[in-house]
């Protein structure tokens, strides 16, 4: 079965800001879907990834997973909670780019908790990151833990959440329904809150994956139409075509195609 990579949709940021865009040589299966998830642009990171690992124009000279045993062992000896943060938003991504959502979901939401308690000892308030949470709701999901996506989606976000935040939260919270249906039939209630989504301009940065969603449970070709007319260019529009793949990922594994 053809299955959906939350990832495929994230752009990740964080408060400190995009410091650091380079390329990471992916030495695994994973780089077959290298053209549909955009590796090859590079993976904008929210610290400077060149603190920690050796880049020369632009790549990093280490495989993937020595990157990731490197930022491990530097997140070890870090003292200060700004430095670990740093570190974890390096490497909460790019362990999610390799299919390591456990591992990724668990920085993600340390990285999370580090971000609000910096922002309380500053008297900024405790609100966690939003882009933060958002990739541990996204990891729950890619690796099927639909109940810890839920837990975080409805108690770990402060309101009133970013306009761009919340359309996040109702795909995500759309997909962890779609993930727990029961049988074959088409889950009306959910598609319902997709086809209606779809028509809001504050649901626009989600547009693409909600019409993706839609062709692929519904099975119908008016979505991969919009896409098409909507998003020419869009890596969801080329997997209704058939020129990408969808990364195989337990996420979705049990939410049924259209027939």
């Amino acid at each position: 079965m053809k299955v959906l990579l939350t990832a495929l949709f994230a752009n990740f940021r964080t408060n400190a800001g995009i410091r650091s865009c380079v390329r990471v040589r992916f030495f695994s299966a994973f780089a077959l879907f290298v053209a549909v998830f955009g590796f090859s642009g590079g993976i904008c990171w929210g610290a400077d990834l060149a603190d920690y690992v050796t880049v020369k124009d632009g790549i990093v000279e280490a495989s993937a997973a020595e990157t990731v045993q490197t930022l491990k062992d530097k997140y070890a000896k870090a003292s200060g909670s700004k430095e670990k943060l740093d570190i974890l938003t390096l490497l909460a991504p790019l362990q999610e780019h390799l299919g390591l959502y456990q591992d990724a979901q668990m920085n993600y939401s340390i990285a999370a908790n580090l971000s609000a308690s910096i922002k309380a000892s500053s008297g900024e308030g405790a609100a966690a990151d939003e882009s933060l949470l958002l990739g541990a709701v996204r990891c729950a999901l890619s690796c099927g833990d639909t109940p810890s996506a839920d837990y975080i989606l409805s108690t770990a976000f402060s309101a009133p959440v970013s306009q761009e935040t919340q359309a996040y939260k109702i795909l995500y919270a759309v997909w962890s329904w779609l993930c727990k249906a029961e049988d074959d039939a088409i889950p009306a209630q959910p598609v319902a809150v997709l086809k209606q989504s779809i028509q809001l301009s504050t649901m626009k940065v989600v547009k693409p994956a909600m019409l993706l969603t839609l062709w692929y449970v519904t099975g119908d070709s008016t979505y991969a139409t919009q896409l098409g007319k909507e998003y020419p260019q869009s890596p969801e529009y080329a997997v209704t075509k058939g020129n990408a793949s969808f990364m195989p990922v337990p996420f979705w594994f049990f939410v049924h195609p259209a027939r």
